[in-house]
């Protein structure tokens, strides 16, 4: 046993290559995963961040709805009148994102990115004074809406009383959709 204990041999080279690539082989798979946990958990948090989006221009479309009179749907958007705030427009433009420069969504390709938008500008619903259209504010502040989720609707009807919102979605920059409702029907008296 002294022998033994006494023994400065240490370890063999076969021996030292062998653990040197265990090690390489271990690092090489955490490495690996790395990036996949990465594009995990974006995911989700995008998936999250676009249904708090969705439900939060829900919840704001009613609130200005609700009470609206004189209601008038056109190609811009949606014209009413609010006993608060005197005549509303609720309308989507694509401006640079965290911007009040927008454009006219009809311009270009709307900034859908379904339908190759750069994705340098989000589509966003927006609520303006119609006496003072530069008094332009988003629906949704950009703390619920960030630069790369843009939210849209297909079409907007009014009759016998019901405002009629068809298919709002919620994009990434990529052009998927994270989150959609198809319909969305307000009373105009709530």
């Amino acid at each position: 046993m002294r022998k033994r204990l006494k023994n400065n041999r240490g370890f063999t080279l076969a021996e030292v290559l062998i653990a040197i690539i265990i090690l390489l082989l271990m690092t090489a798979l955490v490495a690996a995963g790395i990036p996949m946990a990465a594009r995990v958990y974006t995911k989700a948090v995008d998936s999250a961040n676009a249904q708090v989006l969705l439900s939060t221009t829900v919840t704001e479309l009613r609130y200005h709805l609700h009470c609206a009179e004189n209601i008038e749907i056109n190609e811009n958007g949606i014209n009413y009148d609010d006993s608060k705030y005197g005549e509303m427009r609720i309308e989507m433009k694509t401006g640079a994102a965290n911007s009040s420069e927008t454009t006219d969504e009809n311009n270009g390709n709307g900034g859908d990115p379904a339908n190759g938008a750069e994705g340098d500008g989000t589509t966003r619903i927006f609520l303006s004074y119609r006496n003072f259209p530069t008094l332009s504010r988003p629906l949704v502040s950009d703390a619920a809406a960030t630069s790369h989720l843009q939210i849209k609707y297909d079409t907007v009807t009014f009759s016998g009383g019901l405002i009629k919102f068809e298919n709002l979605k919620v994009y990434n920059t990529s052009g998927s959709v994270l989150a959609e409702l198809p319909e969305l029907i307000i009373s105009e008296q709530e």
